[in-house]
């Protein structure tokens, strides 16, 4: 059975065999990030901006690598065992990437590591946003809700989802999962997937607290609660200027 090791192994002796395919490597990741940023910096704010999410071009990298998704989602299958990411293990656009983070973090280019990861971010913080939010949202209500949240709150610090990503979420991850990486891959890849995404989903909600009438598990904090609250004020000021209207006296002609 390969395990991560052994996929790593292979990806660097390729890499040492044709160095051409590192050099294609860095500069594709770069450039996949670059357009990310440029379309997500031309959009507007209030968290409105939908990442187009570079699939097709990211899983070209497992042919330039020389591998196959079978053999990377077998590693990572053997060595996790567990099933809390079963849904990671059919995505091969994360096994990839975190492969891509794993290698250069061992050959210390990790401007490529981290361009890496904000390709997986965005693909988190979309599969989350659609989860909480549903396919559409109202925009005006958007920004009513983040312009509502406390100063010190992330989601007010930074405009655009790309800059939140970039500026508080990279740092961030980085800087407390690099050394696990490096001690042991297999932990360390785990625990940056596992907490990649439930920081991002924090974001939108957190403090969860039991509903004692519904007995469901009801957030008190995050960008969901935030756009509920806007939502319900938005409505109580257009029922009350509705029922303003309707007891105001018609001027007779």
């Amino acid at each position: 059975m390969r395990t991560i090791k052994d996929i790593t192994i292979k990806m660097l002796v390729n890499q040492l065999n044709d160095p051409s395919i590192r050099e294609k490597i860095t500069k594709k990741v770069y450039d996949l990030c670059r357009r990310v940023s440029e379309q997500s910096d031309g959009s507007h704010p209030g968290y409105i901006f939908e990442f187009s999410i570079p699939g097709e071009e990211v899983l070209r990298f497992y042919k330039l690598m020389g591998l196959r998704k079978a053999e990377v989602a077998g590693a990572f299958r053997n060595d996790w065992r567990n099933k809390k990411f079963s849904s990671i293990y059919n995505d091969p656009y994360h096994l990839i990437l975190l492969l891509i983070i794993y290698v250069n973090i061992l050959l210390e280019d990790y401007a490529v590591a981290l361009n890496a990861l904000f390709l997986i971010l965005i693909k988190i913080w979309s599969n989350i946003k659609t989860y909480v939010f549903g396919s559409s949202f109202d925009e005006e209500i958007m920004v009513k809700a983040i312009g509502n949240l406390d100063w010190k709150t992330e989601l007010k610090v930074y405009e655009l989802p790309s800059r939140l990503l970039i500026g508080y979420f990279l740092p961030t991850l980085s800087k407390k999962y690099a050394e696990d990486l490096l001690l042991n891959p297999v932990v360390g890849l785990n625990k940056l997937m596992a907490q990649a995404y439930t920081r991002i989903f924090q974001m939108f909600a957190h403090n969860f607290r039991i509903d004692l009438n519904s007995g469901a598990y009801v957030p008190q904090g995050g960008l969901l609660v935030a756009y509920q609250r806007a939502k319900e004020a938005m409505n109580k000021n257009l029922t009350r200027k509705m029922r303003e209207a309707a007891e105001r006296p018609i001027n007779k002609i």
